[in-house]
């Protein structure tokens, strides 16, 4: 069994939060969730811990310009490494999918998304890991002027060449098996077999969920019949909670993705749309 964590700010769950954390639970694996404030829906056997004794609430900033505005990631990531610096253990962001009961549970882990960028969204490490140490020293004066990424993937790439680490990064098809460009793949029903192909030698899956939240696709809305994601729904959560889903559009071109959201009950459903090309 290892032992996960990760971090939420503001808006209840979403049922793909819930999702990836119940999926560490059913695989074993004990899943601490560090808040600031009470949170509905937390999955049963998750233990919600004071984010406070980590980093107190004063510190928490959003991105205030770019790509990120208003997203919460680079106090996340300074968030981890502290928690990793005092206590080590895993942490994963809270769309990460776990697939595996077997989990190492020593060592410094991470992953590559591509081939020359490491990610910071699944990581393992011992208490006081150098490397830890140095990301923790980088975020102490860094505030909401950061860039998206300067605090996470930009920031341990670098630290694991400083450190001669790089080449110990796992593949990403251990962590990462589809990357942030086909993010919607998990979406589509038709990329599915292509999908669970690369997730079969996969520990976990990373979901892309700041993509998601860039295309505004409604988390609340049960994804397609016969995607993947919906099939992750299935063995975690169950689908019975949604009242509306997405649905293939029936002009869909090959080689673009476009969804209608259908309400799953007898009366009319909600019109919306969401289009990848």
């Amino acid at each position: 069994m290892a032992r996960v964590s990760g971090l939420w700010i503001g808006s209840p769950l979403s049922p793909l939060e819930r999702a990836c954390i119940a999926s560490f639970l059913t695989r074993g694996h004990q899943f601490d969730l560090f808040t600031y404030e009470e949170i509905p829906g937390v999955p049963d056997g998750c233990r919600v811990l004071d984010a406070a004794e980590v980093l107190p609430r004063e510190r928490v900033f959003a991105h205030s310009a770019g790509v990120g505005r208003g997203s919460v990631a680079a106090f996340s990531d300074c968030f981890r490494y502290e928690l990793l610096y005092r206590h080590g253990g895993w942490w994963v962001d809270l769309d990460v999918f776990c697939l595996t009961d077997s989990l190492p549970d020593a060592g410094f882990v991470v992953g590559r998304q591509g081939p020359t960028i490491i990610n910071s969204a699944i990581l393992r490490a011992p208490a006081g890991h150098p490397v830890v140490a140095a990301a923790r020293s980088a975020c102490e004066t860094k505030s909401s002027e950061v860039e998206w990424g300067e605090l996470g993937p930009d920031l341990l790439t670098r630290l694991m060449r400083q450190h001669g680490l790089d080449a110990t990064a796992f593949p990403p098809e251990v962590f990462y098996p589809v990357d942030w460009q086909h993010y919607w793949a998990v979406l589509d029903p038709r990329r599915a077999a292509d999908v669970l192909n690369r997730m079969r030698s996969a520990a976990c899956i990373h979901l892309w969920n700041e993509m998601l939240r860039r295309i505004q696709f409604d988390k609340n809305v049960l994804p397609p019949q016969g995607s993947v994601l919906r099939s992750l729904y299935e063995a975690s959560i169950g689908v019975s909670e949604f009242t509306h889903e997405y649905a293939l559009a029936v002009d869909c071109a090959p080689n673009a993705l476009q969804l209608e959201i259908r309400s799953r009950c007898p009366e009319p459903g909600v019109p919306g749309t969401f289009t990848h090309q």
